[in-house]
């Protein structure tokens, strides 16, 4: 659904443009809600809502957002229903302002899956969720909460991130530990000593013979001794996840002994097919409006003509 911002040039006419949507249009019950209550506050209260509104709004002021959420050709309930891939695609400098955007999608799709339990007859295939750069979507907290959930849904999440700490900026840390505590984790080499640290001990320890030798002068002369141990010691030392080359990456499941592993890095090998022809993607089109701030209105009996 594409949202968008009557633009008149005066909170009068605004106002009087929700009036006539009481009188002649059949809206959500919530539009009605917040409408009688928005009109029956006073102007400052008014002025306030109607510039917090139009800030979070704002976004979708961009023609190209707007062109993008004015029509869909998926609907989330059909997910599990039929084959489909959707790509969601960004630039870098784009991130932090369409992260409320990206938020609301991710949102709105998991609230779907988690609606009601599947039924494999009607809804055969699973979803699986591929989400880069997860720290620079903000807050989702659908997806925390259910997280430990969705399999259930059939539903598979993998989340990707830079490095642990990057949680921390949205969530505390007890809250991060849903991200943290998932079942399978695939670390790369790191360069920050607190995952390497985190990926230490989730990897475990190992069992090592460790010998001493000491040597005593006594009377009868000098004296060695040996003894034999057996002690704890990490798998792998932080400082050496620190060395993993950037070709290789460790996995780790809960229940299975954690494996080192070669990547495979796709544009290095040799294609010798493309499993399917490119797809010819849809031009869109552009309207640009301009944005308009809504004037001041001046009594409340104004408000009360209109109604």
């Amino acid at each position: 659904m594409a949202f968008s911002i009557y633009t008149n040039k005066t909170k009068k006419s605004y106002i009087r443009h929700i009036a006539e949507k009481f009188r002649y249009d059949h809206l959500d019950p919530e539009f009605y809600r917040n409408g009688y209550s928005y009109i029956n506050n006073h102007e400052k209260t008014r002025s306030s809502i109607l510039e917090s509104f139009s800030g979070y709004l704002e976004l979708f002021d961009d023609p190209f957002i707007d062109a993008a959420t004015s029509a869909s050709d998926f609907d989330f309930k059909e997910l599990r229903r039929k084959k489909m891939t959707i790509y969601v695609g960004f630039t870098d400098d784009d991130m932090e302002r369409l992260a409320p955007l990206l938020t609301l999608f991710w949102q709105q799709l998991i609230s779907a899956m988690i609606r009601e339990i599947p039924d494999p007859t009607k809804e055969p295939f699973p979803l699986l969720c591929l989400i880069d750069e997860f720290s620079s979507l903000g807050r989702i907290e659908r997806l925390r909460r259910s997280l430990k959930l969705l399999r259930e849904y059939r539903v598979r999440c993998i989340l990707m991130f830079q490095y642990i700490a990057q949680t921390y900026e949205e969530y505390s840390q007890d809250e991060a530990k849903a991200f943290t505590n998932i079942k399978t984790k695939v670390a790369f080499t790191t360069e920050d000593l607190g995952d390497a640290e985190f990926i230490s001990k989730m990897l475990g320890t190992k069992t090592q013979r460790v010998t001493n030798e000491s040597t005593s002068l006594q009377a009868q002369g000098i004296s060695n001794s040996h003894g034999k141990n057996y002690q704890a010691v990490p798998l792998m030392r932080p400082e050496a996840i620190m060395k993993i080359p950037v070709e290789n990456t460790l996995i780790m499941r809960s229940g299975f002994p954690s494996v080192k592993a070669s990547q495979f890095i796709w544009y290095n090998e040799s294609m010798k097919a493309l499993t399917h022809p490119c797809l010819q993607m849809p031009v869109q089109s552009i309207q640009r409006n301009a944005f308009k701030r809504h004037a001041s209105i001046t009594t409340n009996s104004e408000i009360l003509d209109l109604l």
